[in-house]
């Protein structure tokens, strides 16, 4: 049977459009590939780095520290032989870890952060670098849960972390049997830099595979369709209706391979075809794709920027809180963080640093005949005095009247220089001139640490106030009291 043009034509063309379908079909599902893998590494990468910087440092060090000196006298156990005889027997070692209330608290934190970000699970590991095993603290997940304790070698897939182990989030894929995994590890870490554990995030793929899926499949359709169309017109209007419109949306599906997705594509919004048939549908439907498209990794990135934007305000949050509110010093908090840093110093010997203790005088009178308004404007005199003076050590304050400098470096040189220099300060604002409230006095004592006599940052502190309130009685037999109103 002899072929018509018409009818070659229309085979060449339902050909031609079986082919550039189907490599279009092809490279759109790499190119979704590629943008869905990275948009959800960002999110799990994201979601572990937020998480693990609201966790509680000094909980996540206290469980550490009671599984690993458990951990470091028994026998190894891996995850291959938690089904082994000896395994019960093993788990009972860690039963008063699983009491602590780090652990239950944790464990809560983690199992209420896994349900609001439809997470599988998330667990705190140790790197064991010598042994190159990740070894757990604890398991959230409500089904197999990991007791503490549990080694688990590196894998191919995550032991690139020891190139790097106190660096970004560590974002890698495994394959179960129940299908493919993201699982993102953040570094926890301690205030001297040092990684306390890590924080694995894991989070299944299975959803974003079956939309995936779910894609290709309306992909597929679609150009199923035009070929059926193409095939139908081409036997009517060959060239005219169909040609030149097919090799117009083909244009477009290269320009819109070659554009870059995260930027924005408008290949197919700049096709302008109205045959008013089924091609110029098809056109509108690659247009809706495109937009539909966009909008999707739009939501993605819109879902890592929130992520990142509700890091930040944590951060803030936790800053916000080390801060005193009335003199914007550091507050008592910030000192206790300071004096738990300090004893770290002290254990090793070899450190140098002084504590300072200032306590302003007459508060009370100022409060009782001047009031609490002019009160709290004498606290933010005594503090900008302290300030002015120990340019190089923060100031905490640590009560209503009482203030802390932790002496460092310059400061720590010249203790004796600046305290006269403080009295001499305080004894210039003894002057009529000024307001009552201010003309403040307050007491001043210092010691720096002797590793001879000192076991911590608190026995300096005591001899620091002890200092501070004998200079203070000394004082009190010649300050002359506010006078009353």
């Amino acid at each position: 049977m002899k072929l018509t043009l018409k009818m070659k034509i229309s085979i060449v063309m339902v050909l031609a459009v079986l082919v550039v379908g189907g490599v279009s079909l092809l490279t759109n599902s790499q190119a979704v590939n590629d943008v869905i893998d990275r948009s959800y590494a960002s999110h799990v990468r994201s979601l572990a780095g937020t998480i693990g910087a609201v966790m509680d440092t000094d909980q996540v060090i206290r469980l550490r520290d009671a599984v690993m000196s458990i951990y470091e006298q028994s026998e190894k156990l891996t995850t291959e032989r938690q089904y082994a005889p000896t395994y019960n027997t093993y788990a009972r070692l860690y039963d008063p870890v699983k009491e602590m209330e780090e652990y239950k608290g944790i464990r809560e934190m983690l199992r209420r952060m896994d349900a609001a970000n439809d997470m599988e699970s998330s667990s705190l590991v140790v790197l064991d670098t010598e042994n190159r095993t990740m070894v757990h603290l604890l398991d959230s997940s409500w089904r197999t849960t990991l007791h503490p304790g549990l080694s688990e070698p590196l894998s191919p897939a995550n032991q690139g972390i020891l190139t790097n182990p106190a660096g970004s989030v560590f974002v890698y894929t495994i394959h179960t049997l129940q299908g493919e995994k993201k699982i993102a590890a953040a570094p926890i870490q301690e205030k001297n830099g040092q990684v306390a554990a890590y924080l694995c995030v894991e989070m299944p793929m299975g959803s974003i595979h079956h939309q995936q899926n779910r894609f290709l499949l309306i992909s597929a359709l679609i150009v199923l369709a035009a070929v059926c169309l193409t095939a139908f017109i081409g036997n009517r209007m060959v060239q005219h209706s169909v040609v030149k419109p097919i090799a117009r949306l083909v244009e477009a599906c290269k320009l819109y391979f070659d554009q870059d997705k995260m930027n924005g594509s408008h290949a197919f919004h700049d096709v302008d075809i109205h045959t008013g048939d089924e091609i110029e549908e098809l056109a509108h439907s690659l247009n809706r794709m495109e937009t539909s498209m966009q909008d999707y990794i739009h939501e993605i990135t819109e879902t890592s920027r929130k992520l990142h934007d509700e890091r930040m305000r944590a951060d803030e949050m936790d800053r916000e809180a080390s801060i005193d509110t009335l003199t914007r010093v550091r507050n008592k908090r910030a000192f206790e963080e300071a004096m738990s840093h300090l004893n770290r110093l002290a254990e090793s010997g070899n450190t140098a640093f002084g504590l300072c203790m200032v306590d302003m005088n007459n508060l009370k009178v100022i409060n009782d005949t001047l009031g609490h308004e002019k009160g709290d404007e004498a606290i933010r005199t005594v503090c900008g005095m302290a300030c002015s003076v120990y340019k190089h050590s923060p100031v905490f304050r640590i009560g209503g009247d009482e203030f802390s400098i932790v002496l460092e470096k310059h400061d720590y040189e010249h203790a004796e220089e600046l305290r006269r220099h403080f009295l001499e300060v305080t004894e210039e604002r003894r002057d009529d001139s000024r307001p009552e409230w201010e003309q403040i006095t307050a007491a001043i004592g210092y010691a720096l640490f002797d590793p001879a006599t000192d076991r911590n940052a608190e026995d300096v502190l005591k001899r620091a106030d002890r200092i501070m309130y004998e200079h203070k009685k000394a004082m009190k037999a010649k300050m002359r009291d506010l006078p009353r109103r």
